[in-house]
């Protein structure tokens, strides 16, 4: 647990305090997890989107020039 939440909407950091609480003064727990499959498509997509930014900016170049060591055609 990182924040909990007054009725009032107010929030209060957790520090890792032991507290009990009775069943009865709970109302819901929820828990946020990452969903796999759409954060791996994301980090894809930024690392691909990434790539293709470089390579528009002439970042990563083909080279073009030939085989290293070898003379340019006359």
């Amino acid at each position: 647990m990182t924040t909990v939440r007054n009725r009032n909407g107010v929030e209060h950091y957790w520090r890792g305090e032991v507290v009990a609480l009775p069943r009865r003064d709970v109302a819901n727990l929820q828990e946020r997890k990452l969903a796999r499959g759409r954060s791996s498509f994301l980090v894809l997509a930024g690392v691909g989107g990434s790539v293709a930014l470089l390579q528009a900016f002439g970042v990563f170049s083909t080279g073009g020039g030939g085989a290293a060591g070898s003379t340019p055609p006359k």
